[in-house]
C-alpha cells in the first residue's frame, strides 16, 4: 500500500481539511468509463467522461459520512411526507477512513473524496483515446442503473466518491485548485 500524496491530492486533502461542517463547492472530473461486454469490447479502457461544473456539497463531520447521509436522507424523507427511518449500511468493505471525508482503499491506497452531488454537470464530454466521440457512439455504454431505495425518496441523495487523482478542478471557500 502506499501513502504517496500527488500535488493535486495534497491541495485537495489540505483545503477539504478547512471545511467545518457542511461546504458547497464545484469541480471537473476526468472518469473513466465502465463499459459492458468485458474484454471483447474495443473500447475498453479507453473511453473517458470529462464532466465540467459538478454541484456538490462537501460534508466533514465528526460522525463519519454513514451518519451525514442517513441524516440527509431522512431529512429528505421528512420534506416528502414519509417517515424518517432511513438506515446507511456504511460503507463499502473496501475503503477506510483517512479523515473524512477523505477515503481511501485499503489494498491499494488510492485515495476518495466522498461527496453528495446535488446536480448535474454543467457540461459533460465524452473522449475516446482523447479524441471528443458522442455518448451514442460509444460501444458497451453502462446501461442506466435502477435508483437505489433510501427509504423512498423521491429526491435522492447522490454520495459519489470519486478518486482524488480524477478530480481536475475543485473550487471551495474561495479556493480554486
Amino acid at each position: 500500500m502506499t501513502n504517496e500524496v500527488k500535488g493535486n491530492e495534497a491541495a485537495i486533502l489540505a483545503v477539504v481539511q478547512k471545511v467545518a461542517g457542511v461546504s458547497m463547492a464545484s469541480m471537473d472530473t476526468m472518469t473513466e468509463v465502465k463499459l459492458e461486454g468485458g474484454k471483447k469490447n474495443p473500447m475498453l479502457g479507453r473511453v473517458y467522461k470529462l464532466s465540467k461544473g459538478i454541484p456538490v456539497m462537501v460534508c466533514r463531520s465528526n460522525e463519519g459520512g454513514s451518519v451525514a447521509y442517513e441524516k440527509a436522507v431522512n431529512r429528505g424523507l421528512e420534506k416528502e411526507g414519509k417517515p424518517a427511518t432511513f438506515t446507511s449500511q456504511g460503507l463499502a468493505n473496501w475503503l477506510e477512513v483517512v479523515s473524512f471525508p477523505v477515503l481511501q482503499h485499503k489494498d491499494n491506497g488510492q485515495k476518495y473524496l466522498q461527496l453528495i452531488y446535488k446536480g448535474d454537470p454543467r457540461e459533460t464530454s465524452y473522449l475516446l483515446d482523447g479524441q471528443p466521440i458522442a455518448k451514442e457512439d460509444i460501444i458497451g455504454f453502462p446501461r442506466a442503473r435502477a435508483t437505489t431505495g433510501q427509504g423512498g425518496l423521491e429526491d435522492q441523495v447522490q454520495v459519489r466518491t470519486p478518486k482524488l487523482d480524477s478530480i481536475l478542478e475543485l473550487r471551495i471557500k474561495g479556493e480554486v485548485i
